[in-house]
């Protein structure tokens, strides 16, 4: 699969030349002036050499090296007792591309319990594939530490809609196992439309966890049920997690508005498109929130740009460790 899309970019930037030469030559017949070809050959040959090394950039260190944005929001009605809480937000993992550099997923690992986390928070898509990228990666994962735990949603390739070689019995099997392993063998939160409390003394706030609600261009899953999800939860502060962040325009920002305590959501799923220059993200091409912080109101977004990918390389869009500050 990789080695078909690699040759497939590549034969696409090196067919722009091309074109461009065709139409210079169909007008120097109409106008009569001569077209050498040497410049567009030369010109095709530069590319394809500058993708190839962007790509060899892209996957030896690119997808591996990570940061850590510290964020803080403002967030409306939040109980004294959680001014300072301490959020870590992951996302993306896509495992797959850890199997065989589990050392790099340790270091994440590591990295993130050195924040010191009151919460760690996972916004889905564990997993590219199958089930099975989770093997060789469950004891390095079960080693992430917060004061009140990991919790957690999924994403759209956690249900394996693009594993073709699984019935579609075999699929939702095989979707209940990953649920269960995240639950039992890495001891995560796994919230399908639903919530928990965290108390400090008399105060707390929820956590909601949608399943996948894409509502923009990519809608292959929709299972998110947010009336289900929030339901006892209407005078706390909440904190909603979904995938996809179209979900928050599509529909929590609708429920949210006139609401005078402000709800923070958090998302991920864009990878800002895993490539970003000079400031040029191709997500916002899909997506009209595709990274960082969105306000409005009191109503916050935050998106994580992940971890992983469904490419195995990054330009720019640098893999994320996001922690959040609540004030």
């Amino acid at each position: 699969m990789i080695i078909i899309l690699l040759t497939t970019i590549t034969l696409a930037v090196a067919l722009l030349p091309h074109i461009a030469y065709v139409i210079a030559k169909l007008l120097s017949l109409l106008f009569h002036f001569h077209v050498r070809y040497s410049p567009f050959a030369y010109a095709a040959l530069g590319m394809v050499g500058v993708w190839l090394c962007l790509f060899a950039y892209g996957n030896l260190y690119g997808r591996f090296f990570h940061e850590t944005k510290e964020v803080e929001i403002p967030c409306n009605g939040l109980p004294d007792s959680f001014k300072g809480y301490r959020i870590v937000h992951l996302s993306d993992l896509h495992l797959d591309g850890y199997v065989g550099n589990e050392g790099k997923l340790l270091d994440i690992v590591r990295e993130v319990n050195a924040q010191k986390p009151d919460l760690i928070c996972f916004t889905g898509d564990l997993i590219s594939i199958d089930k099975s990228e989770m093997n060789t990666c469950i004891p390095i994962l079960k080693q992430l530490k917060a004061k009140d735990g990991i919790v957690s949603v999924m994403g759209n390739h956690d249900y394996m809609p693009y594993n073709r070689s699984l019935t579609h019995r075999q699929r939702w099997e095989n979707v209940a196992e990953l649920q269960r392993m995240e639950r039992e063998q890495l001891g995560w939160k796994l919230l399908l439309n639903e919530n928990i409390f965290i108390r400090r003394g008399n105060d707390s706030i929820a956590i909601a966890g949608c399943e996948n609600q894409s509502m923009g261009v990519h809608s292959i899953i929709q299972r998110g049920n947010l009336s289900k999800a929030l339901a006892g939860t209407e005078d706390c502060f909440r904190i909603i997690l979904t995938h996809d962040p179209t979900h928050w325009k599509g529909e929590i920002l609708q429920q949210a508005r006139g609401k005078k305590d402000g709800t923070l959501t958090l998302a991920g799923h864009t990878h800002a498109g895993q490539f970003r220059l000079f400031g040029f993200s191709v997500a916002r091409f899909i997506y009209d929130e595709y990274e960082g912080l969105y306000s409005e109101g009191h109503q916050h977004l935050y998106i994580n740009i992940g971890l992983g990918g469904t490419m195995p390389m990054r330009i720019g869009a640098t893999p994320e460790v996001t922690l959040i500050t609540l004030k």
